[in-house]
């Protein structure tokens, strides 16, 4: 027997749901409803207004109104989503699930301790990091099956970020998480716009909203206050604004330097000589002859690894040249490498890694655990002690008995990083382990 009485559905619904066996052996399915139960089962919720006594209120139709108003007053763009979002959470499987204190919460089917984070309260949903279901602790996008029991684990350090769209379902919860994105990178306007007026001054170009516009097409954003935001936080340089908004003077800037002979740069970068090895005879290439051997190998060339993927030995990789820069090296599957390669097919280089005794490469590691005595010590002695890495630096964050740890190592390829996962993954505390892209 299913009571839709005492908890309805999201859209409304309320009937009391049991099957029954016929004397001759069929199966009957039987739906309890009163006349206005069967209103709004039949016509919804708008058909049943105009029974309704106005100077009674119904309590289940205030409530579905007043859930209804909020997260149309807070979806603010993109509303063909939110519609679609709303509209399929009103009509798909749902579970109950249940507050320390007993209070029944209906959610869609498939919702995870974040979506129920925002059902209780946006400021739970905005510093939640993790959950007791079943007294057992979870991570925010663990899903939620009937009958559980939720208690969620907050802490202030924690704020909504892009990557939580993945761990939702519901359209509240990602309603909520694009307010407070957006507010949080608000806060940002004011240095960005200031950073911004300063490049194109430097570009001399005038700091008009067509020239805003452009920078936010190009680089794929959803509006203004994100291209601030990227700008303040460094992730939107000058180099990237003159790449979109006057790419002539780029190529132009190639074309003399390739009539001359190739320049060996004095910047100081990262890395060792004679990691690499050129197996591409492209025009880029020649021009830098007296600095490659007969064999392709890059003998007197600097090379730069980028810190946007810091790709290390066993890494697919590629290189791309540019006149006075060292050869910058990317993941093949770089976001950064990808838009460049799309703008620059000619100044790319094939590479690919040349293995040496003693070299040594960044890399990053992200350890989610479960806190307990000892945890940081465990992880430590595997990294040091059984893999031999050195490690650089390591940053703990311990809030309510789940721990974010970010450490940073030198290792020789990924072929060793990958089975130093395997065996971090094989302690009891720990939930998740990921390589880090980006290492500050």
């Amino acid at each position: 027997m299913r009571d839709w009485i005492s908890t309805p559905k999201a859209n409304g619904y309320e009937a009391i749901h049991t099957t029954v066996m016929c004397p001759d052996g069929h199966w009957v399915d039987v739906h309890i409803r009163s006349k206005r139960m069967d209103d709004i089962a039949m016509k919804g919720y708008a058909a049943h207004w105009k029974y309704k006594d106005q100077e009674k209120l119904d309590a289940g139709l205030d409530k579905w109104l007043k859930r209804t108003r909020e997260l149309l007053k807070e979806s603010e763009e993109e509303t063909i989503d939110f519609i679609n979002d709303f509209k399929k959470n009103l009509f798909e499987e749902e579970i109950v699930v249940f507050t320390p204190k007993g209070d029944m919460i209906t959610m869609p089917a498939g919702a995870t301790v974040l979506d129920f984070a925002y059902a209780i309260h946006t400021e739970l949903g905005n510093h939640c990091i993790g959950a007791n279901v079943n007294h057992k602790l979870v991570p925010i996008d663990y899903q939620l099956k009937s009958g559980d029991q939720v208690q969620i684990i907050d802490s202030k350090v924690q704020l909504p970020n892009e990557d939580w769209f993945d761990y939702v379902r519901t359209a509240r919860a990602k309603t909520r998480i694009k307010v407070a994105i957006k507010h949080e990178r608000k806060k940002y306007r004011s240095e960005g716009k200031e950073k911004l007026k300063k490049y194109l001054d430097q570009l001399k170009l005038d700091n008009s909203k067509a020239i805003v516009a452009k920078l936010v097409r190009a680089s794929n954003l959803k509006g203004s206050v994100d291209l601030y935001y990227y700008i303040a936080l460094n992730k939107i340089t000058i180099k990237n604004i003159k790449e979109i908004l006057v790419p002539h003077e780029s190529l132009a800037s190639w074309v003399r330097n390739i009539r001359l002979p190739f320049v060996k740069p004095k910047i100081q970068v990262l890395g060792g000589d004679g990691l690499l090895t050129s197996e591409d005879e492209s025009l880029v290439v020649s021009q830098a002859k007296k600095e490659v051997n007969k064999n392709g190998e890059f003998t007197e060339l600097d090379y730069s690894v980028s810190k946007c993927c810091n790709p290390i030995p066993g890494d697919d990789v590629i290189g791309l040249i540019f006149p006075n820069e060292p050869i910058r090296i990317h993941k093949t599957d770089c976001e950064n490498a990808i838009k460049l390669m799309s703008q620059y097919g000619k100044n790319i280089v094939k590479a690919k890694w040349k293995q040496q005794e003693g070299i040594t490469f960044l890399a990053g590691l992200s350890i989610q655990a479960v806190d307990n005595i000892g945890l940081a010590q465990k992880i430590t002695s595997i990294i040091s002690n059984d893999f031999n890495v050195s490690i650089r630096s390591l940053n703990l964050l311990n809030s309510k008995g789940l721990v974010n740890m970010d450490i940073t190592i030198y290792i020789n390829s990924t072929e060793k990083l990958k089975k130093l996962i395997q065996h971090l993954k094989k302690i009891k505390e720990v939930i998740k382990v990921s390589r880090l892209d980006k290492i500050s």
